[in-house]
């Protein structure tokens, strides 16, 4: 068992000890000054008293250097050095008994300086003491052995040490008491050399003072309290009762039988009184300790070196179900399973014979056995103790059965939580954050030394402040949170909807000390609710475009690029006396097939050319007017004349969706001029008629323009929604595409952090390709502000606000004089700054990039160009310059969306002008726009 030392007294001894080897050392340099220059007061002290020998005073300063060289955090040189001083002082000790005790002469007693023959109390000249020499040889061994243990703790230093003082003592004694008898009958020890080596043995003992028996005497235990006072006692009463006692004899107070009798009676008379208040206090320290063991919660059992139990406190009778009387005397092992008890004489036997601890003073988790045969798990931490000779080990036992149970609980918990896929949180009633697993580390993107002791506001929107607050005093309160569906702001900022379930947490007497927080990330389920009522309403609005479709007035008839027929108009169905269920979904030429009766029909040809060169160029064709005769229902044929025009719809992939097969019925019309019916009267009747005709005509392409109207406002709608409703699952993409490479992009190889990447960027293109659109759609429907401005500064202005790249990448820049335009200012610097724009990056592959903008009027317009010596293009693809998503060059070529330029067509259109581009492949382009003249 450690013994606790007291610090402060500690500290003061290896001060003392420092001091005193300082202090013996200058002690033996002021001797050998006295007789380097014959100083008696340095030599002797007193005048006319015994001297230090020169050889003694070498031996005070050389064994006083190595007490200081030996201290605790010297240097491994110093201790060397150190060493070395102690053996001179043991040689000259040596030498100097061999001299005394075998009448030897060595020459050392002479070899420093000459002792006056006749010197006070000197048998040889020069020669130290017995008592001198011996307490040398004790104090040099001590030093080399400072550090030295024997197994049972004890320290051959101090022993010595203790020795040294011993001899020492009696002529200080004899000094004090003035009893030359004392001192010798040849060469006496001087009161300074008395002295010197009674400090070094002082400062010797005290250099290790937590070590050794001095480990009691410094402790902060009871019996180094005892311990310091009775040290004190034993040396302090009979010293000052026999100097008493010969101070009265000399003065013949009393006789010599009166002072022994006094000095016996003092000396027994305290020393009662000290056994007595030892006694007292060891009692009381008993009883204390007795009653801390009988009450501590753990069992405390005393075990002998044998294994046999010799004390059972009444913990360990409750842990084991034994009584003290049924297991004192028995062995340890009775209280052990079957796989402990070998395992446990290997220990302590081991321990005895090699002291190495592998179980003492190391708590360790062993299987107990109670009386009733049941067997649980504890800890026991085995201490080792000396009593005088006597080793005891004392085992300390808790039963962690409790403990084990709930470890595994919270084990499983714990695995639960790291498992989930749920992010669970914890947190304090203040809001702080105290757990993180790695669910919500994946959810929300902050490590768990980020977030930990951090505020969960760190995770609320700024608007949901209240929302968190209204949270913790429902908690406070002891209420669930059940369900909670909300946002949470991820760690790049990132809006994610979650649901949430949040409970208090209760510590052992029942108190709210925190909450538990569940989070499900929903983002993919509102994303999906959304996109089914996206495509519910689409549905919808498909279908009812199909109806408004369906009822127009005019003959349309859609057709895909395969030429089967996709629907048709009433009016068409009607025209051509089919049914639409009869004609969905059957090639065109199968329903509507040549007159088998006319050899000349050529409608079908005529017609499948012009599709043709629709599926071909992409661009609208419009035929003449065609004899194609319809087949009645009965199967004859009727002859019919047709205006037919064929366009091309796009669809979002730059390929050809549909065709829109438009005819008016022009059979009347025909018929009518070939009649040739020449009286004025009826030429006035036809004029009339074709008058009512135009009138009823006007009126049904009035009432088929406000239809058109209404389904562009619609689709202009549906688009705008659908746009907006697209950004959120593209933010999605794009987010989570990153979580994956920073977290687990050192997973994957450098393909899939390629295709990662491509997912992002084509996710980011895409959201461009939104912001285009919107912009294209909210240009429809925003109000022109018509004013006049200078033409010249806008174009210089629109040019100064590129990005530097491009403009430095530009070589030449030239604006001609222009004429003032009367427009919408913003709305015409967009259309220069997206041909500006386009010019500089179609021009950017060229040595040296040069644009040119100039003007001209004719015909009421102001005729503006921009001009570029770029790529160019083929005008015969002039017409898909300004579609939208229509491109002519691929995105790795030049960047885009292909929204640009039919910003720039929507804008001049609202602007009453027109545009239109020239170019040629490699040979540069022009783009020119008209506004009318104000």
């Amino acid at each position: 068992m450690a013994i606790q030392s007291d610090s402060i007294l500690i500290k003061r001894s290896l001060l003392f000890s420092r001091y005193a080897g300082i202090a013996v050392t200058i002690l033996g340099i002021a001797v050998l000054v006295g007789w380097m220059f014959d100083i008696a007061l340095l030599k002797s002290v007193f005048p006319h008293a015994i001297s230090m020998k020169a050889n003694t005073a070498s031996s005070l300063m050389f064994a006083g250097t190595a007490l200081w060289l030996l201290q605790i955090g010297q240097s491994a040189k110093k201790r060397q050095l150190g060493q070395v001083c102690a053996w001179v002082v043991f040689f000259i000790g040596l030498l100097t008994f061999c001299e005394i005790m075998f009448d030897w002469d060595f020459g050392i007693d002479t070899l420093l300086f000459q002792d006056p023959v006749g010197a006070l109390a000197t048998g040889t000249p020069g020669r130290m003491s017995l008592r001198t020499s011996l307490s040398a040889m004790a104090c040099s061994i001590a030093l080399l052995t400072i550090d030295k243990e024997l197994q049972n703790g004890l320290r051959p230093a101090q022993l010595l040490a203790l020795a040294a003082a011993l001899i020492c003592i009696p002529t200080l004694i004899g000094y004090g008491y003035e009893v030359n008898s004392i001192f010798g009958e040849r060469t006496a020890m001087a009161l300074n050399t008395g002295v010197g080596y009674l400090v070094l043995s002082a400062g010797i003992l005290l250099s290790r003072p937590e070590r050794g028996f001095l480990a009691v005497i410094t402790s902060k235990s009871k019996g180094g309290w005892i311990a310091r006072w009775i040290l004190v006692m034993c040396i302090g009463v009979p010293v000052c009762a026999g100097w008493l006692w010969t101070i009265g004899e000399n003065a013949r107070y009393f006789d010599a039988a009166f002072g022994k009798t006094f000095y016996i009676t003092v000396c027994a008379f305290v020393f009662m009184l000290l056994i007595w208040w030892m006694a007292r206090n060891l009692h009381q320290s008993e009883e204390r300790t007795q009653a801390i063991l009988e009450n501590v919660l753990d069992g405390i059992i005393t075990i002998s070196e044998k294994g046999v139990i010799e004390t059972f406190n009444n913990s360990a009778e409750r842990i084991f179900g034994y009584t003290t009387v049924e297991v004192v005397g028995r062995k340890i092992e009775m209280l052990l399973s079957d796989a402990y008890k070998k395992e446990q004489n290997n220990f302590l036997s081991s321990f005895k014979k090699t002291t190495v601890k592998k179980v003492i003073g190391i708590a360790r988790e062993v299987e107990g056995r109670r009386k009733d045969g049941s067997t649980f798990p504890m800890d026991i931490a085995i201490s080792e103790m000396w009593l005088g000779t006597q080793r005891v080990f004392i085992g300390s036992v808790h039963d962690i059965s409790e403990r084990k149970q709930a470890q595994e609980a919270k084990t499983k918990l714990a695995a639960i939580i790291e498992s989930s896929d749920d992010a669970i949180i914890s947190k304090t009633l203040e809001g702080i954050i105290t757990s993180w697993n790695p669910s919500a580390e994946k959810l929300f993107g902050y490590k768990a030394t980020e977030i930990i002791g951090s505020s969960i506001m760190r995770l609320i929107p700024p608007d949901r402040t209240d929302e968190e607050l209204q949270i913790l005093e429902r908690l406070q309160r002891g209420e669930r949170v059940d369900h909670i569906e909300t946002i949470r702001v991820t760690k790049d900022e990132q809006y994610i909807h979650v649901s949430a379930t949040v409970s208090p947490i209760k510590d052992a007497t029942g108190k709210i000390i925190g909450a538990s927080k569940i989070v499900r990330d929903i983002s993919e389920r509102l994303k999906n609710q959304s996109l089914e009522a996206a495509n519910k309403e689409l549905t919808i609005s498909q279908s009812e475009l199909r109806s408004l479709f369906e009822s127009l007035p005019g003959l349309f008839l859609v057709l895909n690029p395969d030429l089967t027929i996709v629907t048709a108009s009433e009016a068409y169905l009607n025209a051509t006396m089919t049914k639409r269920e009869e004609i969905v979904g059957r090639g065109i030429f199968e329903v509507f097939p040549d007159n088998p009766e006319d050899i000349t029909a050529s409608g079908v040809s005529n017609l499948r050319t012009s599709l043709d060169r629709v599926r071909q160029n992409g661009v609208a064709d419009t035929m003449s007017i065609q004899r194609y005769d319809v087949r009645r229902p009965d199967g004859v044929f009727e002859e019919r004349y047709w205006s037919p025009i064929n366009s091309p719809m796009f669809g979002s992939d730059r390929q050809i969706k549909y065709i829109i097969h438009r005819v008016e019925d022009v059979t009347d019309f025909v018929r009518q001029r070939q009649d040739n019916a020449g009286s004025e009267e009826n030429l006035r009747a036809r004029l009339g008629q074709m008058e009512a005709e135009v009138f009823q005509s006007s009126q049904k392409v009035q009432a088929v323009n406000m239809q058109l109207k209404a389904a562009n406002q619609e689709l202009e709608a549906f688009s705008y929604s659908v746009s907006h409703d697209l950004r959120a699952p593209l933010r999605g993409v794009v987010s989570f595409s990153r979580i994956v490479l920073e977290d687990y992009g050192a997973k994957l190889d450098d393909e899939g952090r390629r295709l990662l990447n491509v997912v992002c960027s084509e996710a980011k293109r895409m959201g461009q390709l939104i912001d285009d659109l919107l912009a294209f759609s909210r240009l429809g429907r925003r109000e022109m502000k018509a004013a006049d401005f200078n033409m010249s500064t806008l174009a210089k202005n629109v040019f100064a606000s590129l990005d530097e790249i491009t403009r430095d990448r530009v070589k030449h820049f030239k604006v001609k004089k222009l004429p003032s335009a009367h427009g919408d200012y913003a709305m015409i610097q967009q259309v220069l700054f997206n041909l500006i724009a386009n010019a500089a990056k179609f021009s950017s592959q060229e040595p040296e990039p040069s644009i040119e903008i100039g003007a001209k009027s004719k015909d009421g317009f102001n005729i503006y160009y921009v001009k570029d010596n770029g790529v160019g293009f083929d005008p015969r693809y002039a017409s898909k310059l300004f579609g939208v998503f229509q491109r002519l060059h691929s995105e790795e070529e030049f960047e885009g969306t292909g929204v640009g330029l039919a910003l720039v067509q929507r804008i001049i259109h609202r602007h009453g002008g027109k545009v239109w581009a020239e170019g040629q492949p490699n040979a540069g382009a022009t783009f020119y726009f008209s506004l009318p003249i104000q």
